[in-house]
């Protein structure tokens, strides 16, 4: 069975039924659990998805729907399906900033650590719409339902 790593971005497309990649990300989604792929959910997307979720919705004006959001994220993932792996940042630090600045700072801190840890434990795609992952060659990011 395959991994694959969920990012921020598409996250937020699935929780968000106004945002541009709302159906995209939906298909890919369900040829993902079609497909019997193991899907991965780490620590630091969830959160950077409920942050950018917070300002997102604030931006928009659209605030009182935070709190019934962010209950669809947590049925969608309970905390015992989440993977933490911030915790281990510190072990990672030397090599995601070593990777950041490979990339120019393209890649964020999170997206290294993903990256790394991806690396670590074999996993080798990354549903995103991010293009940054685009350049970590160990990783392949998914962004059609091609797979």
């Amino acid at each position: 069975m395959s991994s694959v790593i969920i990012d921020s971005n598409f996250l937020l497309g699935l929780m968000d039924s106004n945002d541009k990649w709302n159906d995209k990300a939906f298909q890919i989604f369900n040829s993902l659990k079609s497909k019997d792929f193991n899907i991965i959910y780490f620590d630091c997307v969830i959160i950077e998805t409920i942050s950018v979720l917070a300002r997102r919705l604030e931006e928009k004006q659209r605030s009182n729907e935070f709190s019934n959001l962010v209950d669809h994220l947590n049925a969608l993932i309970p905390e015992q399906n989440i993977s933490w792996i911030l915790t281990q940042a510190k072990n990672y630090y030397d090599g995601i900033i070593l990777l950041m600045k490979e990339h120019n700072g393209i890649l964020n801190f999170h997206d290294c650590l993903i990256a790394l840890i991806a690396r670590q434990h074999s996993i080798t795609y990354i549903a995103s719409f991010d293009k940054d992952f685009d350049k970590i060659n160990w990783i392949e990011r998914i962004s059609e339902t091609t797979i």
